[in-house]
């Protein structure tokens, strides 16, 4: 595992940011403090509703972490102007494919890119955003990406 300090999308020009309610492109570069804050926001999120029971969604608590979670990807550049559901890769792996595959075995996000981090995020975020039917309690994936164990293998990986 390569640290996550080296990556090529990483900058550690400290006065690298967007302008507020800019949205990031996947090709900006994020600052070392970005990755840092939602490593932070990661574990939050994890230590929030990964042990939680599955509960309807209109009884889940903590829906201010999720809001918290969710404000830091689009502030952070974890959610991108130019994301999709898709990976980057030659394949256009379709990424709720990638995150089924990654729950089968956690140990494979260690192997992360800086960029595969942004991809899941954002379409994590904007699926939460916009799958919910108009709903007010969002779509849970949010809730099940942090039960499943891969809120807390991200946060980790962005502290490696």
């Amino acid at each position: 595992m390569s640290s996550i300090w080296h990556d090529p999308d990483l900058t550690h020009d400290a006065d690298h940011e967007k302008a507020s309610g800019e949205l990031f492109s996947l090709d900006d570069k994020l600052t070392i403090a970005q990755v840092s804050a939602m490593g932070e926001a990661l574990w939050n999120l994890n230590n929030t509703y990964h042990d939680l029971a599955r509960l309807a969604v209109d009884r889940i608590p903590g829906r201010q972490e999720m809001d918290r979670f969710l404000n830091q990807c689009y502030k952070l550049g974890f959610v991108c102007r130019d994301g999709s559901d898709r990976l980057n890769d030659p394949d256009k792996t379709r990424i709720d494919d990638f995150i089924r595959v990654l729950e089968q075995d956690l140990n494979l996000v260690s192997s992360l890119n800086l960029c595969e981090i942004r991809q899941v995020t954002h379409f994590l975020a904007r699926s939460e955003k916009f799958g919910d039917s108009g709903g007010e309690y969002g779509s849970g994936i949010i809730i099940y990406f942090a039960q499943s164990g891969l809120a807390a293998a991200f946060a980790k990986r962005l502290q490696s």
